[in-house]
């Protein structure tokens, strides 16, 4: 009996731990979201994220009450690529993308038994939405060569409105973001007209900047012509001034020449001299007109003198 004591102790310990296991389960705060099903019947809903509700939980046992885990992060999805056609009977590709989370899993469970078969299901809301949206949607709010025509936020918007409405409604998943057209295809015909546009936009574009800068050049020299003229004018006037206060003061100086024409043509001399002087000057000086100039090469005789 003692021999077997330790096989039993064994066998109960195991009995212990399952059945441990198939009345308790844990709550993550991170990520989970449980549902307690009584008969298949939702009875209880433990959502981690709230508060006290992470951590060691009770339950009856299987086939009583069963859990079923739900993951309740957000999670990003994207559309398959798919050839839609906007207002005006253009063809395109396109696919967006979003990001979504649980709000309301008993809805959520209600709805779709499988959690794997919710991104089917978003797709598909997201995929019709969007035909919908671009269905009434011209080219020019989508792709044009002034930003300001551009709607692609205000596509998206609208988008999310519809999605969101639908997905919160049948399935109990809110969507927190719907992202934009990331991949916008056209057919190779559509793609031409569209660059021939998108060039004669470009070209009218640059006949307006042209002009606009040919205008503001003529108003920067006309302005500047006006200034040379108004300059020109007050440095002639003061000219004419300084002129004829010249020719005033000329005239008085003449006057007084008439009195002493020796005396003035002297001063006159001695002007042309220092005029004359101011560059390098060589002189020839006549020796015979000026006898103390033989003194330089020749000594003064005293019988001259004595003479004298």
């Amino acid at each position: 009996m003692k021999r077997h004591m330790g096989i039993v102790i064994l066998v109960l310990l195991t009995l212990a731990t399952l059945l441990a296991l198939t009345v308790a389960y844990v709550v993550d705060q991170t990520r989970d979201i449980v549902l307690i099903t009584t008969f298949g019947k939702v009875t209880k809903v433990v959502d981690g994220r709230a508060e006290g509700a992470a951590g060691l939980h009770w339950k009856w046992p299987y086939p009583i009450q069963r859990v079923v885990r739900l993951d309740s992060r957000e999670h990003p999805l994207s559309t398959s690529t798919r050839q839609l056609q906007i207002g005006q009977k253009i063809n395109i590709t396109a696919t967006l993308f979003c990001l979504w989370r649980i709000e309301d899993p008993e809805k959520l469970y209600r709805a779709i038994k499988d959690a794997r078969d919710i991104d089917a299901r978003l797709r598909g809301l997201l995929e019709s939405e969007m035909a919908n949206v671009l269905g009434n949607v011209d080219m020019d709010r989508m792709v044009n060569t002034d930003p300001k025509k551009m709607d692609l936020h205000q596509i998206d918007a609208e988008i999310l409105r519809r999605v969101r409405a639908r997905s919160l409604m049948d399935y109990g998943i809110g969507l927190s973001s719907v992202g934009g057209l990331k991949l916008l295809g056209l057919p190779q015909a559509v793609s031409k007209v569209v660059i021939e546009n998108m060039n004669a936009e470009r070209e009218e574009e640059i006949t307006k900047y042209q002009a606009d800068g040919q205008a503001a050049a003529d108003a920067i020299k006309g302005r500047a012509t006006a200034a040379r003229d108004k300059i020109l004018a007050f440095a002639n006037r003061k000219a004419g001034e300084i002129r004829a206060q010249g020719e005033a003061k000329a005239a008085e100086a003449y006057q007084q020449f008439r009195e002493d024409p020796e005396f003035a043509m002297f001063l006159r001399s001695l002007e042309t001299l220092r005029a004359g002087l101011k560059q390098r000057t060589v002189l020839i000086l006549d020796a015979d007109m000026m006898p103390i100039l033989r003194w330089l090469w020749e000594k003064p005789s005293m019988e001259t003198f004595k003479k004298k």
